[in-house]
């Protein structure tokens, strides 16, 4: 589960391309990845696009997986979005035991936020869609 770096936002040949297609592709016929990223969508509750509120979400939880990957935050470092460290480990906490709370108690992986270049600077500190790589 993750944003727009999971889902594959502006990746060639998606289909295929997509860090989750080429997990499935590297683990092998015994493991079914699915890919419920969601561009655009942040950890914190009060972000101007919750992951909580997407589809991707609700169905990343009703698919119960026994392994789950989360792979989020550099939305969170928006200047809209940020609230303060403590404001996204708490909501990070929150999101990851919704996915501990389930039944089958999957394990959980997360991963570090992938680093945001400066393509595009257009005031000095924010990279392409704001993003404040200092703070990711």
């Amino acid at each position: 589960m993750g944003d727009s770096i999971t889902y594959g936002h502006g990746i060639k040949n998606w289909s295929k391309n997509n860090y989750p297609a080429v997990l499935e592709k590297l683990l092998g016929s015994d493991y079914d990845v699915q890919n419920f990223g969601a561009s655009g969508r942040a950890v914190q509750g009060n972000s101007d696009r919750p992951y909580t509120n997407s589809k991707q979400y609700r169905m990343s939880l009703d698919y119960n997986a026994d392994i789950v990957i989360f792979m989020m935050g550099t939305n969170d470092s928006k200047p809209e979005n940020w609230h303060g460290e403590e404001a996204f480990k708490s909501a990070a906490e929150a999101l990851i035991e919704s996915y501990e709370n389930q039944e089958n108690k999957p394990e959980i992986y997360i991963c570090i936020p992938s680093k945001a270049y400066f393509t595009d600077d257009k005031n000095g500190s924010l990279t392409n869609y704001d993003i404040h790589p200092e703070i990711v």
